[in-house]
């Protein structure tokens, strides 16, 4: 615009190194870092050598903030793992709620479930028992009979980040009860989406069900292919741009509230956004930080 008055284009203006912008930025990476670190090796004198360092080239405060972080960090580390030891093995019969909707694996369907406050993955084969299992979704009681089984180490590595301790055969499936309120609610809302996608052809109504809230199962390789190709996979499933698009709808109304109802409002969004999603891993980093900046966060996002 300056450029056709004849004036100079403005330039980006970009934190010099040194300043406060810039010091903080590298404070956070470095401090981040330093916290990765010490989860991924879990030996507890990094932490303490984080700080040490932080404090003397940086300011004290920092220091005892990251060797904080960094201690806590790798003592829930210690308590993940050993939670993957499960407490019980052998029979079980009674009730088994859903942590989500049946997961097609080649020619069977795996299915997470809670057994007594645990998490156990089921394997269902065989046309009949899978389009019964079909219907399942988050949230659902169902009665099941069958053994729980402990994990290969090799399996229990690769399903470690769901917390599944353990494989339950299942030899039986009873009745399905509904979840909590807020369960039913969302799948509600969930099954509305996916009624309202059915107008669109196949592949794009699954694209649609995917963006919108995280379903996709349905989705064509070849489709999600081309979306790699072209750099955009983060397209093909709910990510946390969601959470942003989400706030920009709400904006309208979330301006015309008071800020701490605004704030309260757009907390109580977001945590309706992550339930109905799923608390997808991507969902909540991007509903964690918008609910951590606070009210400033909203205030931007909505304007």
């Amino acid at each position: 615009m300056r450029r056709g008055y004849g004036e100079p284009a403005a330039r980006p203006r970009h934190p010099r190194v040194g300043s406060p912008l810039a010091t903080g930025t590298a404070d956070v990476v470095g401090a981040a870092v330093a916290v990765a670190i010490a989860v991924a090796t879990r030996w507890w004198y990094v932490p303490l050598a984080a700080g040490t360092v932080a404090a003397v080239v940086r300011s004290p405060r920092l220091g005892v903030a990251v060797a904080a972080l960094a201690a806590a960090g790798v003592w829930r580390a210690d308590a993940a793992w050993v939670a993957l030891q499960p407490d019980a093995l052998g029979p079980f019969s009674g009730w088994a709620t859903v942590v989500g909707e049946p997961e097609r694996v080649g020619g069977a369907d795996r299915v997470v479930v809670v057994v007594d406050g645990e998490r156990y993955e089921v394997w269902v084969r065989g046309r009949a028992h899978r389009q019964r299992v079909a219907r399942w979704q988050a949230g659902d009681r169902v009665r099941v009979e069958g053994e729980r089984r402990a994990l290969a180490p090799g399996r229990r590595r690769r399903v470690a980040w769901q917390h599944v301790v353990g494989e339950l055969d299942v030899a039986w499936f009873g009745d399905v009860a509904p979840g909590t309120p807020a369960a039913e609610a969302s799948n509600r809302v969930r099954a509305l989406i996916r009624r309202g996608a059915h107008a669109l052809p196949a592949d794009r109504a699954a694209l649609a069900r995917g963006l919108l809230i995280g379903d996709d199962r349905d989705e064509p390789p070849a489709m999600i292919d081309r979306f790699r190709a072209a750099g955009l996979s983060h397209l093909t499933a709910v990510s946390g741009q969601n959470v942003a698009l989400l706030l920009a709808a709400a904006g309208p109304l979330l301006q015309r509230a008071r800020p701490p109802t605004r704030w309260v409002a757009t907390l109580a969004l977001i945590g309706w956004f992550v339930v109905l999603t799923r608390a997808e891993p991507s969902v909540l980093r991007a509903g964690a930080m918008a609910e951590f900046s606070g009210n400033q966060r909203a205030d931007r996002i909505v304007r």
